[in-house]
């Protein structure tokens, strides 16, 4: 069987303030922090990013091209965007300012072997939102593809919606750019994303992947 590493648990008589940004990835599954999951406090918040794998285009820069063998797209989420906003926020915490928000836990089913929640479309049900899962134009997702090799296992997927299902999200480009709009507006007000990287998370807006 497998034998599941002991969780670790930050401790809560301490007075400097911890942030914990957590992929989707690393929740569930063979790292499992699910185990290690606090509530927030005082001096601890958990973030827990709905979209994001353990590893992601981003983060293997040049050697993204090794990773062609894995069958699927792999994730090239905003997880980096999000850290910046962590640290930033972590700063000012420690420097006096005022803690960063509280993020919604990402949903999982019960059991000895839990799993993220998903909606209908494979997006992550739950957990910190940035816009492009918010409102997405295509599915950003821990999930591995076919391929089994462990560099593959920890890259996600990032696929495409059907311009049907497009369609039924949106009524027209237009809309998309709107809602993707707020959806920023509100991650930056959250401390989320920073204010200045607002052209980092536009960089995701996609309105010609909407019908009509």
């Amino acid at each position: 069987g497998t034998t599941r590493r002991s969780p670790t648990i930050f401790r809560t008589d301490v007075e400097a303030p911890v942030v914990t940004l957590q992929a989707e990835g690393d929740v569930a599954g063979f790292l499992s922090s699910l185990q290690a999951r606090q509530p927030d406090s005082e001096t601890f918040r958990l973030w827990e990013l709905a979209g994001s794998p353990h590893a992601d285009v981003h983060l293997v820069g040049g050697n993204a091209g090794t990773c062609s063998d894995c069958g699927v797209h792999v994730n090239a989420g905003p997880m980096h965007v999000v850290a910046k906003a962590g640290l930033r926020g972590l700063v000012a915490w420690v420097t006096g300012g005022e803690p960063p928000a509280e993020a919604p836990r990402l949903e999982v089913t019960e059991g000895d072997e839990p799993e993220v929640e998903r909606d209908e479309d494979g997006l992550a049900l739950g957990g910190l939102r940035p816009p492009p899962v918010e409102v997405p134009v295509r599915v950003l997702s821990a999930e591995p593809g076919p391929n089994s090799s462990p560099i593959c296992m920890i890259l996600g997927t990032s696929t495409p919606l059907s311009a049907d299902r497009l369609g039924e999200l949106y009524d027209s480009p237009a809309e998309y750019e709107e809602l993707y709009g707020a959806a920023v507006d509100e991650s930056v007000e959250m401390g989320f994303v920073l204010e200045d990287d607002r052209a980092a998370i536009d960089a995701y807006l996609d309105p010609g992947a909407i019908p009509g």
